[in-house]
């Protein structure tokens, strides 16, 4: 049995060295490969496409992007309603 998750209702991920907390709704599953660039030089992809694995990526709360294969994830967090401070500022 599958379970199915709403991408923009992800409030955690857990990776090997703990938890990071996404903010807002800004989880994202990427069907292309992740692309290294040194200015207008491309230095090589992480993740996704050609690798045949997808991969993920998300702001924290201290306003950095993290971005990984999606083989990396032990667990995700997610809320019925989002999270409750994003909610609040819907309103």
């Amino acid at each position: 049995m599958s379970c199915q998750v709403e991408v923009k209702r992800v409030t955690g991920v857990l990776l090997t060295g703990g938890w990071s907390e996404v903010d807002h709704a800004s989880f994202e599953v990427h069907g292309s490969p992740l692309v290294l660039m040194d200015g207008e030089r491309e230095l090589g992809t992480i993740a996704g496409g050609r690798e045949g694995c997808s991969a993920v990526s998300w702001i924290t709360e201290g306003n950095e992007r993290v971005a990984c294969h999606v083989s990396e994830i032990l667990a995700l967090k997610w809320s019925k309603e989002g999270r409750k401070w994003d909610r609040a500022q819907k309103a």
